[in-house]
């Protein structure tokens, strides 16, 4: 009687470390979702600087474009360092 309930405790205990190990493998499988660094509105735009800076300013503050700048103006436009 001694001996089968010992094999049912060692059932049991190979079941739970199982288990155990298969529940730590799906949190690893599936992390929790980040939140998002930076939340912007609707209503503004990343933009980026001469100096390199990257600035979020709104679309409002945005003049529309009269025309539209050659290749050779973009290249130059961030200044050499």
């Amino acid at each position: 009687m001694e001996t089968k309930s010992n094999i049912l405790s060692r059932k049991k205990f190979i079941l739970w470390g199982t288990a155990f190990i298969a529940g730590i493998s799906a949190f690893k499988l599936f992390p929790k979702t980040k939140k998002p660094e930076n939340v912007m509105c609707n209503d503004s735009v990343k933009m980026l600087t001469q100096d390199g800076r990257l600035v979020v300013i709104k679309k409002s503050d945005i003049n529309t474009p009269s025309q539209k700048i050659s290749n050779e103006e973009l290249q130059h436009w961030v200044n050499n360092k």
